[in-house]
């Protein structure tokens, strides 16, 4: 509209300007604005070693060029990196030595909090909600007695 404006009368007025004139006089609807999501933190346990936060990080760590993923347990509490190890990737297999070592050397914990890695839930869409469908790692921790507990995600439960 401006340059239209520019072109019939031969004088510039800015976009901005124009585009407040036609909302103010009913010509134009702005869009409406996306709402802020608010995100609540959720609350520290009050234990060092109640809740151990559980994550895998992939990086060319070792300067080889080559990806590795750095499994790592963090305590809730303290914010403290409790144990790491190095892995191919999140898979059972490397996930599940990572748990014997750090058992063997620190206890279980009360629970375990995930991201929400495929690894950790179950995918098959028809499957999500149901909670007879656990994963292998799901039935390992429930065997030994450990709560898992999943992020908040907007995707899925």
């Amino acid at each position: 509209m401006s340059e239209k404006i520019e072109e019939k009368v031969g004088y510039h007025i800015p976009v901005e300007t124009v585009r407040r004139k036609m909302i103010t006089g009913g010509y134009w609807l702005p869009k409406e604005r996306k709402k802020k999501v608010e995100h609540t933190t959720r609350p520290r346990r009050p234990g060092y070693g109640m809740m151990v936060q559980f994550d895998g990080s992939y990086h060319p760590w070792l300067m080889t060029g080559e990806e590795a993923c750095l499994l790592i347990a963090v305590d809730d509490a303290t914010g403290d990196i409790i144990h790491t190890r190095f892995g191919k990737n999140e898979r059972l297999k490397d996930v599940i030595v990572f748990w014997e070592e750090y058992f063997e050397r620190y206890g279980k914990p009360s629970s375990i909090y995930l991201d929400r890695h495929a690894s950790y839930k179950v995918n098959h869409p028809q499957d999500q909600f149901d909670d007879e469908m656990l994963t292998r790692f799901q039935r390992a921790m429930n065997y030994l007695g450990v709560e898992i507990i999943y992020a908040r995600s907007s995707q899925g439960k």
